[in-house]
């Protein structure tokens, strides 16, 4: 990663200034899984859904996504439910 870093133009390093690399924990053995699933679930459903033709499009359909995946998207660690719902649900006991 260090070496894709060094790659960069000038003015992508200029862009990238305020941005912290951080790196999987040696420790955490699922965080790869994790951020491989959100990956694949973010093209599946936008990168490969739309034909951006600009900048703002693309934050217009990156917030209008996010807001979906984490209100009505359902989630397999919440029962299968959307996460309004979750906030909704009670558990009889």
């Amino acid at each position: 990663m260090e070496a894709e870093v060094r790659r960069l133009e000038a003015s992508d390093a200029k862009r990238l200034k305020d941005v912290e690399l951080q790196f999987i924990q040696s420790d955490k053995t699922t965080q790869n899984s994790t951020i491989e699933r959100f990956n694949r679930t973010y093209c599946t459903e936008v990168l490969d859904a739309y034909l951006f033709s600009s900048m703002q499009e693309i934050r217009t359909v990156n917030e209008a996504s996010q807001h979906k995946y984490n209100r009505f998207r359902p989630h397999g660690s919440l029962n299968d439910m959307a996460p309004r719902v979750y906030r909704t649900w009670k558990i009889p006991f």
